[in-house]
């Protein structure tokens, strides 16, 4: 998916934050980090905005740090977007950064902690869970008669039309 972060705009981007991901087999788990991307592409316009994985999907850490250095960005910042801190973030990314800072010495590769790490997110699903249990109730009282509701999907309270500002 193309977007506007990644074709050339009339002001360079001097800083780029570079949304960092596990990957995976189904083409269908990225589109929450999609959407991600494109959001933070709206809310940092003079910001060169990229997505890349540590395995199973493109476009990989150190092609993607490659490609905005050939484009002078000077200053980049990965986020892992991983609930915690497991191996591949305390083995696996350390090792990626160092080679890619060795191999780009003029770049200034940042990382910031684990997206999961910050109390501002989990507070978010937190409230989440909170909303989707209440829901949930709400659900559950109207199908007391199904014999097992336990591998029911409980709909997003976020996107009912009916509960945003």
């Amino acid at each position: 998916m193309v977007s506007r972060a990644d074709l050339p705009s009339d002001k360079p981007a001097r800083q780029a934050l570079v949304l960092f991901a596990h990957g995976a087999r189904d083409a269908r788990w990225r589109e929450p980090f999609d959407r991600l991307h494109a959001r933070l592409t709206a809310m940092l316009p003079d910001c060169a905005v990229r997505l890349a994985f540590l395995e199973l999907m493109t476009p990989d850490l150190p092609g993607t740090l490659t490609q905005l250095a050939a484009q002078n960005i000077g200053d980049i910042l990965v986020v892992p977007v991983f609930f915690g801190q497991g191996g591949h973030l305390r083995r696996d990314l350390p090792a990626l950064l160092d080679d890619c800072r060795a191999r780009l010495p003029g770049v200034t590769i940042r990382c910031a902690a684990a997206v999961g790490e910050a109390d501002s997110v989990l507070d978010a699903i937190a409230a989440y869970c909170a909303t989707a249990l209440a829901g949930a109730g709400a659900n559950a009282s109207a199908s007391d008669s199904s014999s097992d509701s336990s591998n029911e999907s409980v709909d997003d309270p976020a996107d009912d039309p009916a509960g945003k500002d």
